[in-house]
């Protein structure tokens, strides 16, 4: 099991746990995740696990200017569904509300 503590953009979110992960019969021990701006430079997420290194990620913040594509300031990781579905659920609606104001400047963009 993993234990995480999540900030993201200064703010605490607590934490939460993930099962343990398996990867060919092994048990992998659980890493971190940093969220990257490669606009400004700024680290603008965390979610540590005591004692263990991170995985960084790269992805715009939410006051940085981004892709169309880009979600900036999501910290959602499309390949990692357990650790999407563990986080708090303050994080899920804050989630929600970027992905709702993405879809209405795509609809006044149009």
């Amino acid at each position: 099991m993993a234990h995480y503590s999540l900030v993201i953009e200064g703010r605490d979110f607590g934490t939460f746990d993930t099962p343990a992960e398996y990867r060919h019969g092994q048990l992998y021990p659980p890493s971190g995740y940093a969220w990257f701006c490669p606009q400004c430079g700024e680290v603008w997420a965390r979610a540590a696990v005591e004692g263990r290194p991170f995985t960084v990620w790269t992805r715009r913040c939410i006051a940085c200017p981004g892709l169309r594509y880009e979600f900036a300031g999501s910290i959602i990781l499309d390949w990692e569904r357990e650790f999407n579905e563990a986080l708090p659920r303050a994080v899920k609606e804050r989630e929600m509300a970027l992905h709702l104001a993405w879809a209405e400047q795509e609809k006044e963009a149009a």
